[in-house]
Order: structure tokens, then C-alpha cells, then sequence
């Protein structure tokens, strides 16, 4: 069971991974706008992060976002949420096993030897094992790294920004506030870990949000301050892969081996929320097998509380999507089934609290978040729900 600073350090550490690693390239085509649409993204996250707060009060025991929506609305809509979401998680975790090679090949000297994911993919697969094993280490080990990257992050920030007076501004239509803050969401996906894996956290009525709001601030401060350093040092960002690594070796050029540091802080950052998400994972799938949704094999834990089979079906899913998908596929349809759980999440507390602030705020961002499906992304979204169908059809489980 995750304490108050396990289960910061499980937002914290979902969110400070691979996204403020790749989109401060992506983002660099709205010029000085990303800031703002960061700024824009974070309070978005806040509104998210308060209605999970909230929920998790509302709903005690341990219910998830899964329970809060089937409890409210009916199991179908409970069944399809949670059905996007571990899909989500799937796309999610194959882009940052991905991004995770991209930042650790460089290091070993071998850019182009073998393809990125399979790295990336392997360290997955030594996580999912540490934590059958003994998921109080991989606790333990969630709450290291996360301090660890988390003060480094801060630490480019700041030796960064002394370049703020050599760099010139640009503003394209303001319209790229709102395309910036969509896209910066996907940094901010991992806000919900501690409301998704309340199961596994103790005295969650009290520490789901205390969690939630302590480790958006520190993922807030962290991917901002970072943003801008690459962005003050590497203006041609958009053109790299590595832009975190690429912008300390400039600033550091004169000391080889701490621009190498922060490339291995950049790989312990999709180490740790790699190892989020399997958490989350295994959790979402026992959610589903005690609503008799599916199988319940699927919630069968470990002796550490581990629950392992969920986890195997995220590894394998994952490798489906690391060979079919590109990156950019991936962080969009991470982003898209997502903001679908968000806008649920929403309604239920709008019934049970009436509309406000934080509700409206929160169910806005999650159309804003959907601000870049295309058609294709669409047909994608729609296909994930039918399979959902199907499995639990093929399950033999009748939605009442």
C-alpha cells in the first residue's frame, strides 16, 4: 500500500516522463505561445486533479474513476470507460518505452544499432518483473526516482533561463494557445494515478487528493521551467528527438560526463512512470474483474499485492501497439481515450455537487484535449470501443 509521499511520487512520476522529454520539440512550432498554453494545460490539470479530490471523498473505500462512473451511470458506461482507459495506458506506455530508447541509445554509443522500443520495451519488461516480485521495492524505488528527476529538471531550468536575453519571441495566431495546451496535456496525463490506483493507497478519502494536488505542482514547476530552458537554448528544437539531452550538452558542453547525467535523469524519468502505469495497469484490470466485467483471473495478485495479470496484458498489448503505431499516433490517442474518462469523471460530480468552477473548467479541458482528433484518430477511438464489445461478448458477460 502507497502512503501520502508513495502515492505523490505516483502522480508525479506518471506525469514527468515522456512528455516534457519530447514536446518541447513538438511544441516549438507555436513559438513563445507554448508557454502560455502550458500555463493553460496546468490549470486545466488543477480543475482534473480537484474533481478527482473530490470524488475520491465522495466515493469512499478505495472506488476509482471506474466505479464513480459505473456507480453513477450504469455499468455499461463504467465497462467502456475503464475499457478506453487501460488502451489508453497501453498507447501511453508504449510512447514513453519508445521515447525511454530514444534518451538511452545516445548513452551507450549506439544511436542507430538497434531500434529504440526495444529498450525501452525490455525495461518494461524488468519492471513488470521487480514488481511481481516485491512491489514494495518498486514503491520504494517510484519515490527515489522521482525525487532524483525532479530535482535535476529543476536544475536545467535554472542554469537554462540564463539564456532567456538571447531569445526572440515569435507569435503566430492566437488560436496556438489553444493547440499548445492540447497538446501539453499529454504531459499532464497521470494526474488521475492516485484517484486510479486508490485501491492501493492508504486512507485514500484523505490521500488521493493531498497526492494529487502535491504532485501537480511539482510536475507543473518541473515541465515549465524545462520547456523554456530548450527553448531559450535549442531554437531549433523542433528539429530533435532529444531536445532535454540535446539542450544539456549545450549547457554543459564543458562537462561531458553532467550533460551525460542528464540524459540518464531523462531515462530514470520514463523508468519511473513506465513503472506508474503498470501499477495503475494492474489496478484497472482488477477494477474491471471485481465488477465481474471480465474474467476475474485478472485481479489475482501476487503475495505483495501485485496484480499480475493485469500487468501481463499490458506488456503484451503494448508490444502490439509499439509495432503498429507511431509516436505521434500514440500521444494522441493516449490523450483522446483519456480526456473520455475526464469528461465522465466530470459529469459524475456535476450530479453529485452541481455545476461549478472546477467542474466546468475540467469538463472543457477534456473537449479541449480532443481539440486534435482527426478523422483518423476518431475511426481509431471508435474501433477501441467495439473491441471492448467484442471481448466482452467473447467473455461471455452479458451489459446489463
Amino acid at each position: 500500500m502507497l502512503g501520502l509521499w508513495g502515492a505523490t511520487a505516483l502522480v508525479t512520476g506518471g506525469m514527468v516522463g515522456a512528455g516534457i522529454l519530447v514536446l518541447p520539440s513538438i511544441m516549438s512550432v507555436f513559438g513563445a505561445w507554448s508557454i502560455a498554453g502550458w500555463v493553460l494545460a496546468s490549470l486545466i490539470a488543477y480543475s482534473i486533479a480537484t474533481i478527482f479530490g473530490r470524488l475520491s471523498k465522495e466515493f469512499k473505500g478505495g472506488a476509482g474513476p471506474v466505479h464513480y462512473i459505473a456507480d453513477t451511470f450504469g455499468p455499461n458506461y463504467g465497462y467502456f470507460v475503464a475499457f478506453g482507459y487501460f488502451l489508453a495506458m497501453c498507447f501511453s506506455g508504449s510512447a514513453i518505452a519508445m521515447t525511454l530508447g530514444d534518451y538511452a541509445l545516445p548513452l551507450i554509443g549506439c544511436t542507430d544499432c538497434i531500434p529504440s522500443w526495444v529498450i525501452g520495451y525490455a525495461v518494461a519488461i524488468v519492471l513488470f518483473l521487480l514488481n511481481m516480485a516485491s512491489s514494495g521495492s518498486a514503491n520504494a524505488l517510484l519515490v527515489i526516482f522521482t525525487a532524483f528527476k525532479i530535482l535535476f529538471f529543476i536544475g536545467i531550468a535554472a542554469v537554462g533561463f540564463g539564456n532567456i536575453s538571447s531569445y526572440h519571441p515569435n507569435f503566430g495566431p492566437v488560436t496556438d494557445i489553444l493547440k499548445s495546451g492540447s497538446m501539453a496535456m499529454f504531459a499532464f496525463l497521470g494526474v488521475e494515478f492516485a484517484a486510479a490506483a486508490s485501491s492501493s493507497i492508504k486512507d485514500p478519502e484523505k490521500n488521493v487528493m493531498k497526492a494529487t494536488k502535491l504532485g501537480l505542482l511539482f510536475a507543473t514547476i518541473a515541465f515549465i521551467g524545462v520547456h523554456c530552458a530548450v527553448m531559450f537554448t535549442l531554437p531549433d528544437s523542433v528539429a530533435s528527438s532529444t531536445p532535454v539531452y540535446d539542450t544539456a550538452v549545450i549547457l554543459f558542453g564543458n562537462y561531458v560526463w553532467l550533460a551525460m547525467v542528464f540524459g540518464l535523469v531523462a531515462v530514470i524519468s520514463c523508468l519511473s512512470t513506465l513503472n506508474g502505469i503498470i501499477v495503475v495497469q494492474g489496478s484497472n484490470l482488477k477494477n474491471v474483474a471485481d465488477r465481474s466485467w471480465l474474467s476475474k483471473s485478472l485481479g489475482v495478485k501476487t503475495v505483495q499485492g501485485f496484480p499480475w495479470k493485469g500487468g501481463l496484458v499490458f506488456c503484451a498489448l503494448s508490444l502490439v501497439v509499439l509495432n503498429v503505431f507511431d509516436k505521434p499516433t500514440m500521444l494522441t490517442m493516449a490523450n483522446s481515450l483519456v480526456a473520455i474518462m475526464y469528461i465522465a469523471s466530470c459529469l459524475v460530480d456535476i450530479k453529485k455537487k452541481g455545476l461549478d468552477i472546477y467542474n466546468v473548467l475540467a469538463f472543457i479541458s477534456g473537449l479541449l484535449i480532443l481539440y486534435n482528433v482527426n478523422l483518423y484518430i476518431f475511426t481509431l477511438m471508435i474501433a477501441i470501443y467495439a473491441l471492448g464489445f467484442v471481448v466482452k461478448f467473447i467473455n461471455g458477460k452479458v451489459i446489463k
